[in-house]
């Protein structure tokens, strides 16, 4: 994929922006990846999403950045006040 292509994967009904109201009291947590581990880690991270094997309800969804140096993955939470489940 070229650089510059950004993809995101989100729960059915939340939009990959911070006015969704679903994102209320949301957080997005960023991870700079070297580019011969970006696929790895995404595709790691987005099985673990569709999979169900992430904590119940806290990941709202995954968006990756392609730059030309490095990639951005980027994981967004639902309630960034639980800080247990998101430990």
């Amino acid at each position: 994929m070229p650089y510059g292509t950004t993809m995101s994967f989100f729960q059915k009904g939340i939009r990959p922006e911070w006015e969704d109201p679903a994102l209320e009291e949301g957080a997005r947590f960023s991870i700079k990846s070297d580019k011969s581990h970006t696929s790895k880690y995404w595709e790691d991270l987005l099985l673990a999403m569709i999979g169900e094997q992430m904590e119940d309800g806290l990941v709202a969804g995954l968006v990756l950045n392609l730059k030309p140096q490095f990639d951005k993955i980027a994981i967004w939470v639902i309630d960034s006040r639980n800080e247990t489940k998101i430990d």
